[in-house]
């Protein structure tokens, strides 16, 4: 089954997808994954993991040139795109959606990515077991400009019978509107932009959730934005704040409380999370500094309008929200 037959009714509904976007940041399609292949993908993953091809999730860190492994337990992974031979016999569906082109030729055609800089030409993909008991994931971006040229994060949900109290729900937040809060169900297929897509996955219960994630990356990375020049006008400054380059980090102070508890929830107590948490608050330390110096007069703004649930407001600020 190729990759376009795969996500039939994903490609049906581009028209829609577009629209969310570039209107919200994120784009949810139920029923995205043709059903029987999504159950053939499920199986597959369960015989990979009875395969152990499964390992935990874990990120490696450097501070003050000492080596972190930041572990998140019971989080179990498998990299799809660097199968060996015979875990490919395993998984063939797997290996094919891996090595299908079929799926980005899609997305470039159907959303009209046809210049050079932005369109898709390469895919990677890694699947995910959750094997429940608090297992999740903290606040992040999956990706950096100055890192690498991913683009386009693509989740996708194999919980057949999944239902509420399971947990394991994905909560996007696009800063400043309110965050959301997608449910894992069987067939769902969520995108969003890799680089400014903040977001995480809350802790599941005793149930196994399973899902697999596709990067689609473009030729060229990014160059990062730089902080615009605010000016000395509010409305101007709460532009400034709210543009891509600087949201991001924006979203870190507001969401600091938040932020510190989903990275204490998804890893385990050890000396690598403290040195994650702490290094987290001098971030948000930092970040308030340059802001606050910066953006006085913006910050202030933001704060009546955030006090008021002010839309109307943030509307006119006519933010990017997926940026190419």
């Amino acid at each position: 089954m190729s990759s376009s037959s795969l996500f039939r009714s994903l490609f049906d509904s581009s028209a829609r997808v577009v629209e969310q976007l570039s209107s919200k940041g994120y784009a949810i399609v139920d029923d995205g994954i043709d059903p029987e292949g999504a159950r053939i993908l499920l199986d597959e993953m369960k015989a990979l993991r009875a395969d152990g091809a499964f390992v935990e999730n874990k990120t490696v860190f450097t501070k003050a040139g000492e080596k972190f492994e930041l572990v998140k337990p019971n989080v179990l992974e498998f990299e799809a795109h660097n199968a060996s031979a015979a875990r490919k016999e395993i998984a063939p569906t797997f290996a094919a959606l891996a090595d299908d082109a079929s799926f980005m030729n899609g997305l470039n055609l159907k959303m009209r990515w046809d210049e050079p800089t932005r369109a898709l030409v390469k895919m990677s993909v890694k699947l995910q077991v959750n094997a429940g008991n608090g297992g999740c994931f903290p606040i992040h971006f999956d990706s950096d400009a100055s890192l690498d040229s991913r683009r386009l994060t693509v989740l996708s949900y194999l919980n057949e019978n999944w239902a509420p109290g399971d947990g394991g729900e994905l909560v996007l937040y696009p800063f400043p509107r309110e965050k959301v809060t997608v449910e894992p169900k069987f067939g769902r297929v969520v995108l969003f932009s890799s680089q400014f897509g903040l977001h995480r996955v809350l802790p599941s219960n005793a149930k196994e959730r399973f899902m697999f994630t596709m990067w689609c990356f473009a030729s060229t990375m990014q160059e990062p934005r730089k902080m615009e020049v605010p000016g000395s006008d509010a409305m101007l400054q709460l532009r400034g704040l709210l543009s891509l380059s600087i949201r991001k980090h924006l979203a870190k102070v507001v969401l600091a409380d938040e932020w510190a508890t989903s990275i204490v929830e998804a890893h385990a107590d050890d000396d690598a999370r403290t040195v994650a948490l702490q290094t987290h608050w001098d971030e948000v330390e930092l970040i308030t500094k340059v802001l606050t110096s910066n953006f006085p007069l913006g910050l202030e703004k933001l704060a009546k309008v955030i006090e008021k649930s002010d839309a109307e407001v943030i509307e006119k600020v006519d933010m990017d929200w997926f940026p190419l």
